[in-house]
């Protein structure tokens, strides 16, 4: 078994499509359930517009 130290090290193309998915699944479940949580959106606004005060640039 190899143990990564860095993401640089994940080949992105050795993984199969359905790991991906699942992985993508899991990540979206999680982040509905903490915008889900009170309090959680204003938080979330305020710091994009404290980011994008500071990075013009940044969209999300």
């Amino acid at each position: 078994m190899q143990t990564m130290t860095n993401g640089a090290d994940i080949n992105a193309k050795s993984i199969p499509d359905r790991e991906i998915e699942g992985i993508a699944k899991a990540i979206l479940d999680l982040a509905d359930s903490v915008m889900a949580r009170p309090g959680m959106m204003e938080r979330y606004e305020a710091w994009k517009k404290k980011r994008g005060a500071n990075n013009a640039a940044c969209t999300i």
